[in-house]
């Protein structure tokens, strides 16, 4: 048997919120007010390497009950919805649609230069606004631990809006997975001998170190793997780059229950390598 296409990677999210409001005065509380809301988000890889997103905020109205029984909503339902999708290494173009329209794309050069460009429309706009279309551009430039970026926007109606932003971080962990896809899809039980003559995973590893580094990559698939499959990579310093891996299953891996595709099962991956001295390690 097989998975339905895509139904592995599909991810879904709910999210409880509780909001209470107390009104005092001179000390001497007059009234409160409280309740639930709740979020809803789905998340899920259609063909061709797109995602889609949607995401219901206040899901059926959020409602604060006041001390005299009174019921009253103070959010209504709202609906995202977003597709993204990466044409090529390095390029982002996603679209969004709630109140507005939005259209952007991100582009990074050798993981260090980025180019941004979008465009956002208003749905209902007073005729007054006339043309309800904001566009933007930007660049970000990154380097070991600082991030440096600038936008620019133009608005139908204010002057023109520069922003500005400088960003530190320090990880001990120069290393990184930052996404892996694997590439047979849907997997076929009878044809896992075949999948391991052929590349099996796309890994993007990233190293923000000034100097190569060499890693172990494995992968490990619960109920059909004894072992992880391991293999040694050389990283790039100061690199962000896609490598190819394959896979190497139990050779009896025909005659284990457990390796029937209806129990669902979650690839890991793990990078160690050793810096300064020191073993580390990254999962994903």
């Amino acid at each position: 048997r097989a998975f339905k296409p895509y139904i592995g990677s599909t991810a879904i999210g709910v999210t409880g919120k509780y909001r209470s409001l107390n009104f005092d005065l001179d000390g001497n509380q007059l009234t409160s007010a409280a309740g639930w809301g709740f979020d809803l988000g789905f998340l899920a890889p259609l063909p061709f390497g797109i995602r889609l997103g949607l995401s219901v905020q206040d899901l059926g109205g959020t409602s604060l009950e006041h001390d005299g029984g009174i019921a009253e909503k103070v959010y209504g339902t709202r609906y995202r919805l977003g597709l993204a999708h990466k044409p090529i290494e390095g390029l982002t173009v996603a679209a969004g649609l709630d109140d507005a329209l939005r259209f952007g794309a991100e582009y990074w050069v050798q993981g260090l230069l980025a180019l941004r460009a979008g465009l956002l429309t208003e749905l209902d706009t007073p005729e007054s606004f006339g043309d309800a279309t904001t566009t933007s551009f930007g660049v970000g430039v990154k380097y070991g631990f600082a991030t440096l970026d600038y936008a620019y926007e133009r608005h139908p109606v204010l002057p023109a809006t520069h922003y500005t932003s400088l960003s530190l971080s320090y990880n001990p962990r120069v290393v990184a997975i930052k996404d892996a896809t694997i590439r047979p899809n849907p997997i076929f039980r009878s044809l896992y001998q075949h999948y391991q003559e052929n590349d099996f995973c796309d890994v993007v590893i990233a190293n923000s170190a000034p100097e190569p580094i060499e890693v172990t990559v494995g992968i490990f698939l619960p109920k059909i793997m004894s072992v992880p499959h391991q293999e040694t990579i050389l990283l790039p310093p100061q690199s962000n780059e896609k490598y190819a891996f394959k896979v190497t299953f139990d050779t009896d891996i025909l005659n284990k229950r457990e390796a029937y595709f209806d129990n669902f099962v979650t690839p890991v991956i793990k990078v160690s390598y050793t810096r300064n001295r020191k073993e580390q390690s990254v999962e994903k």
